[in-house]
């Protein structure tokens, strides 16, 4: 964190951040053990930076120093624990709702759903949308990855086999009930 605060410090004049995605790629970034000052630290010194998080949602985030342009995306990739779980490995949907019940009622910024589509949960996609809104979601992003873990599937109308994009992912917005409409289509 000392390394990356100093490079922003000194860097600072070439670019001004307003927005700031926080994911993992090797692991969840709320294991993160410096997250809130990391945040901390981003909010004093860029003051109109919007903090992005994507999560698993199993560990709480309401006590993290967000605000209302805040946005914490969480992953539910089944409607069913079965279906879930079995991309999101030891993640458990009862607690994905706790926390998500939590953050309702004393964290500020919004909560986000993400949902990718594989051979297993895509014709669940409606389920999964009712389960977002009742859990009290602002949107679903739908990801549409158009292959199976074995490269074989192809939904109907998602990825045509021929398309150059091959694996490259397509985002598409489900339902919204956010004011800023714009915060999360940027």
């Amino acid at each position: 964190l000392e390394k990356f605060k100093k490079f922003i410090l000194r860097e600072r004049f070439w670019f001004d951040l307003d927005l700031v995605n926080i994911m993992g790629t090797l692991s969840e970034p709320l294991y993160y053990t410096k997250l809130k000052e990391l945040i901390l630290f981003l909010k004093k010194e860029f003051p109109k930076v919007k903090i992005q998080i994507r999560t698993n949602g199993t560990q709480k985030f309401w006590d993290l120093p967000l605000n209302k342009k805040d946005e914490i995306f969480i992953a539910i990739d089944g409607y069913y624990q079965k279906q879930h779980s079995k991309y999101r490995i030891n993640s458990q949907l009862k607690d994905i709702e706790q926390n998500i019940k939590d953050h309702l009622q004393k964290g500020k910024a919004k909560l986000i759903a993400f949902h990718i589509k594989f051979e297993w949960n895509y014709k669940d996609t409606n389920k999964v949308k009712l389960l977002c809104q009742e859990m009290g979601f602002a949107g679903l992003y739908e990801i549409y990855t158009g292959l199976s873990l074995h490269g074989e599937f192809m939904a109907p109308g998602i990825l045509k086999p021929t398309d150059n994009r091959r694996r490259d992912l397509q985002f598409k917005l489900m339902f919204q009930n956010i004011k800023d409409s714009e915060s999360i289509n940027s």
